[in-house]
């Protein structure tokens, strides 16, 4: 198959390949390690050791923490080298923090059994009580049970612990959180940082009360836990967003300016909590994904170890925990804009309409990724970014309560976000008119030869992804716009970011399963694959790659939706350009009016009933008799286009075309499927659900002959879409791989034949 060659970001230093390459690589070193279903260092905590010990007090942490990382890694409880470590480690009863910590974190991604379910009641009690309650110590922990000369690093791993139970449904007080909020927010330093302690135990000890990149980023991961669990940042009035939170930012500020400080998988743990809290590519504008996986995979041993102070199993676990969250699927990026009244704020200034509701993303994708059983994340991007960071997440998601302000450079961003595969959807904060219009208008200008309608009932969004809005059950209304093969862009009502923002799971879950579904259908994940951070299907040429031939290629202009997809071509040009194969010069050419003398090969397509005038009808038979090659597919699988196209090329080419199924299918073993190696055929899950549908091995085409060649290709499953490479929901159509491959190979065909 065609493989695409892409012209990376210079940021995107480690590729995804080697991220997966690494996980599966440390996922067999822990295995390697695991001794009679679990990995402590002995068989028994040894009372003569301290709490602080990992064969003391810490005793079965190290198997909670090397078992959390395989399943979040992927490994199924079902696995027996899973399910020994659980039998193992469930009934233990932890004494220490940090035990406790990660075997609570452990049990929330357990089955609900009796016995998880026991131990979650058990650890939820154990962490309440052992939390200080006045003083210096309240809202913290020591290393044990036993209250008494707290410290930040076991504090972290117990409000992470909570954190989990609580999303797991044991019922935390509020009080809790609220408790730990105050707590850390009174030792945050003057620098912005955190230390171990606000002051050190032993006064000769500086180093306790020195900010830490490692104290920090626990600091920071604290605050928006806390902040989610309290729902602080859900706003009382559309019209005043939030001030922005100074302890969160001036912690982000540390931590940016001792990036390079970082050297422990106990912060990069810390590092990527933050990552997916905050929605933030960059921290201080250093890439935290790519800088942590450069560190890591550089240091990895071959036999898939890292050992960085704490010892091969614990950092290799805290390793995978890491790669593995980091490189989570990203549902969607928030864009950050002006809006038109500069008295409400512009960007950066962190008093923006757009963040009225900062945890809605969040807090939608954290819910998204129970249902799936998957961790996912979310970023939030602004223009600056280049416009291939756009296409990091398939929706790109803009809310707010007033008027958006878009440069016509914005716009145009915009724009081709769209046309290359991406889905924008807006929210109205309070449903505010002001934003809605604002939004409304935007689809005009980006797309004014396509109208925004309310999408119906049987739309894949409502019908076909994981939630069905069937009746009895009524859909929400959603304005979309299309360009007739999939959506570029819809208008949620109803405001169901208020829900996400305050998690109103119970009484609001449409609004969760609406924001599912959207971007299920974006993403075409419901039936196949979660794209992972750095995986993209986004192409740009890469200059000087030498190609071994050249071909001019006619995009066919009529009166009609001839151009639903602009944006396939240009990475059609990109990916064989890449590939050394055959340099394309584009061009459009309108049918009966332009000049198709010099073209081997025209491509026309469209997506609804057309009828040819007589002249472009000459024009196309004078094309093919005259030895060009013309290649035509329904974008979006459209039926009305098949049978309308269908029709007139049987009339066109009444001999070559003849037969009871009107265009004949080339046959299995058509040098077009076999030359360059036997063609691998995938269709799009949606196929699948066309009555008519059958053969799911072999490609469809058909193909009429004219003079001994092949100059009329056919057909009736998209290409059109597949060559822009999305995998939005809704198209009857090839994969885009699939897509690439047959045309790619019909194109060098023709090239090959025109240079002899």
């Amino acid at each position: 198959m065609v493989m695409a060659v892409l012209a990376l970001p210079a940021r995107a230093a480690v590729t995804p390949q080697q991220v997966q390459d690494a996980i599966a690589k440390a996922k067999d070193y822990l295995y390697s390690q695991q001794k009679d279903g679990n990995w402590e260092l002995t068989p028994a905590p040894d009372p003569a050791k301290g709490v602080n010990e990992p064969t003391g007090g810490q005793w079965g942490g190290r198997t909670s923490l090397a078992t959390l990382a395989l399943i979040v890694a992927g490994e199924k409880p079902n696995d027996p080298r899973i399910d020994a470590a659980v039998k193992f480690v469930v009934p233990v009863e932890m004494q220490g923090i940090y035990a406790l910590g990660l075997h609570a974190q452990l049990l929330a991604l357990l089955p609900p059994t009796n016995a998880v379910r026991d131990a979650e009641l058990r650890d939820g009690k154990l962490l309440l009580q052992a939390m200080g309650q006045t003083g210096e110590e309240k809202g913290f922990y020591s290393y044990g049970l036993t209250k008494g000369f707290y410290h930040h690093s076991p504090s972290q791993f117990a409000v992470l612990g909570m954190w989990q139970l609580s999303d797991a449904g044991l019922e935390v007080p509020d009080g809790y959180w609220q408790t730990v909020d105050a707590s850390w927010r009174r030792t945050q330093r003057k620098d912005g940082g955190w230390s171990y302690r606000l002051s050190g135990g032993d006064p000769k000890d500086a180093f306790q009360s020195l900010s830490k990149p490692s104290m920090t980023a626990a600091g920071v991961a604290t605050l928006f836990v806390t902040k989610t669990m309290l729902g602080v940042e859900a706003p009382t009035d559309c019209d005043n967003p939030p001030q922005p939170d100074a302890a969160l930012e001036a912690g982000l500020k540390f931590l940016g300016d001792n990036f390079k400080n970082i050297d422990t998988m106990y912060t990069w743990y810390g590092i990527e909590r933050i990552g997916l809290a905050s929605g933030r590519r960059d921290i201080g504008g250093n890439d935290w994904y790519q800088a942590g996986v450069q560190a890591l995979l550089s240091q990895q041993q071959p036999d898939g170890s890292l050992n960085k102070g704490f010892g091969e199993v614990v950092d290799t676990s805290f390793m995978l925990l890491f790669l593995c969250r980091g490189s989570a699927p990203i549902v969607m990026q928030k864009l950050q804009y002006a809006t038109a009244d500069p008295t409400r704020g512009q960007a950066g200034s962190g008093n923006m309409l757009w963040e009225l509701r900062p945890r809605d993303a969040a807090n939608l994708v954290n819910w998204m990724g129970r249902q799936l059983e998957s961790t996912l994340s979310w970023q939030s991007i602004d223009f600056s970014e280049p416009e291939e960071a756009f296409h990091d997440a398939p929706i790109l998601y803009i809310a707010g309560s007033g008027m958006p302000k878009f440069s016509e450079t914005d716009k145009a961003k915009l724009r081709q976000y769209a046309e290359e595969g991406g889905l924008i959807v807006g929210n109205a904060d309070c449903n505010k008119m002001a934003f809605k219009n604002a939004f409304l208008k935007l689809g005009k200008e980006l797309f004014p030869t396509y109208q925004f309608r309310e999408l119906p009932p049987k739309h894949p969004i409502f019908a076909d992804e994981q939630f069905p809005f069937l009746p009895p059950k009524p859909h929400p209304a959603i304005q979309g716009i299309s360009n007739d093969v999939r959506e570029l862009m819809v208008l949620l009502d109803g405001d169901p970011s208020a829900a996400w923002q305050t998690q109103a799971k119970v009484s609001k879950k449409n609004a969760f399963q609406i924001g599912s579904n959207v971007y299920l259908y974006a993403s075409g994940s419901a039936g196949g694959h979660l794209r992972r951070r750095g995986e993209t299907y986004y192409v740009r040429p890469v200059a000087g790659v030498p190609s071994s031939s050249h071909l001019k290629v006619a995009r066919l202009k009529y009166t009609g939706n001839w151009d639903p997809e602009p944006a396939g071509w240009t990475r059609l040009a990109a990916i064989l350009q890449n590939a050394g194969k055959l340099t394309l010069d584009i061009n459009t050419v309108e049918l009966a009016k332009g000049d198709l003398a010099g073209y081997k090969f025209a491509h026309l397509t469209g997506t609804a009933a057309v009828k040819f005038t007589q002249p472009e009808l000459d024009a196309l038979k004078a094309y093919v008799n005259g030895g060009g090659t013309l290649l035509i597919d329904a974008a979006g699988g459209s039926p009305e286009f098949v049978n309308a196209m269908t029709d007139q090329l049987c009339k066109l080419f009444p001999t070559e075309a003849a037969g009871e199924e009107g265009i004949p299918q080339l046959a299995e073993g058509d040098p077009l499927y076999t030359n360059g190696g036997l063609l691998k055929v995938q269709y799009r899950p949606y196929c699948r659900k066309v009555p008519a549908f059958h053969n799911v091995h072999n490609a469809h085409l058909r193909a009429i002959t004219v003079n001994n060649r092949k100059a009329v290709y056919f057909s009736a499953e998209d290409l059109s879409a597949g060559l822009v490479g999305a995998t939005a929901d809704g198209i009857n159509g090839y994969e885009p791989d699939t897509a690439v491959e047959l045309v790619s190979r019909i194109l060098t065909s023709v090239a090959g034949a025109a240079a002899k």
